[in-house]
Order: structure tokens, then C-alpha cells, then sequence
């Protein structure tokens, strides 16, 4: 029961951020979405930077999920990118809310009280990550600085924008964030 109750002050969260942003959803914001009390939030997260937290971390790992899933059965690196950043683009399509608080999460100047256990815990495990670095290690890409933001971090705000792409323009996007990553030619690459 108290799980399920996390996990829908959580849901409550994101979609009130996502409408709201980070400065207009506080803890009285929030208790009125969830139709509780503010006592009774605190009860379940210690302060809103935990529950914005554990809000974040319940997107990412989501979006983890669907990522590994999709690229287990790839052989190529290249073939695992493209299979995942299709996978994203399809959770932020049927998850438009979830993707506008995540994209509003990357980019807040909220500051959230992250331990350096926290983030190693968290972006050590990212698949994204992961498959990069195997790529730099095997020479497929280049060891670009901030090769994250680069091949993952653009597909938010794009694919928001276009929600009606077709898969043919999916595809072409996602090809351009590859030719951008394994050419080192990010400029050229990128879409406007």
C-alpha cells in the first residue's frame, strides 16, 4: 500500500511539473494535485528535493527498462544506438508528460541534493552510457567531450517538438545523431 502510494504522489508529481515547472510545483501544489495534505506528502518523502528525486529516478528508470530491452538482441553498436534512440522516441511519444518532466529535469537550475553515490549509482548503470563508452574503447566513436548530451540529450526537446514525425523522419533524426557521434561532425550533423 505504501509503495502504491509512492507511486502515485509521484505520477501526481510529474504531470504537475510538467505542466507547472519546477518553480510552480511546491509541496502545497502538490499535496492539492494528490488531494492530500502537506503532512501527508512529507510522510512518504523527507522534502520536495527527495520527491522531485525520486521522481526523476522513477523516469529514468523507466526509460532504462525500455532502452535494455530493446537492444538486447543487436549485434552491431550501431544497430543498438539507432534501436535505442528509436525506443526513446517511442516512450516520449506515448509518454509525452513523463518526457516534458525529464527534459525539464535535464535542463532546471533547481538544485537537487545529489550525492556523488546517487549519480554513480545512477549514470553508471545508464545503457546509453554504457554503449558509448564501449564505442570510444573500440574506436567506433569518437571521445567527444560531453558525447552523452551529444547522442542522447537532443532527442527530448526535438521529438516534443515533432511529436507527429513519421518513422521516416524518426529515422532520419536518429541517423543524423549517429553520423554526429561517429564522426566527430556534431554542426553538420545535428538538426536545427
Amino acid at each position: 500500500m505504501k509503495k502504491d502510494l509512492r507511486e502515485f504522489i509521484i505520477k501526481k508529481t510529474i504531470n504537475l511539473v510538467a505542466r507547472k515547472g519546477f518553480e510552480g510545483s511546491g509541496m502545497k501544489e502538490i499535496a492539492a494535485a494528490c488531494k492530500m495534505s502537506p503532512a501527508a506528502i512529507y510522510y512518504y518523502f523527507e522534502s520536495k528535493h527527495n520527491l522531485l528525486f525520486e521522481s526523476i529516478m522513477y523516469v529514468a528508470y523507466k526509460l532504462k527498462y525500455c532502452i535494455e530491452a530493446a537492444c538486447e538482441p543487436c549485434e552491431t553498436l550501431e544497430d543498438a544506438y539507432k534501436t535505442a534512440m528509436k525506443s526513446v522516441v517511442k516512450y516520449i511519444k506515448n509518454n509525452v508528460g513523463e518526457a516534458i518532466f525529464y527534459t525539464q529535469a535535464l535542463v532546471s537550475p533547481q538544485d537537487f541534493p545529489y550525492t556523488p553515490a546517487e549519480l554513480k549509482e545512477t549514470f553508471g548503470k545508464c545503457p546509453v552510457l554504457n554503449m558509448l563508452n564501449r564505442g570510444i574503447e573500440s574506436g567506433e566513436l569518437y571521445d567527444l567531450p560531453n558525447l552523452l548530451s551529444i547522442a542522447y540529450s537532443p532527442v527530448y526537446p526535438y521529438v516534443l517538438k515533432s511529436l507527429n514525425m513519421t518513422p521516416e523522419q524518426e529515422d532520419l533524426f536518429i541517423d543524423r545523431l549517429w553520423h554526429a557521434i561517429s564522426t566527430g561532425r556534431v554542426r553538420e550533423s545535428l538538426p536545427a
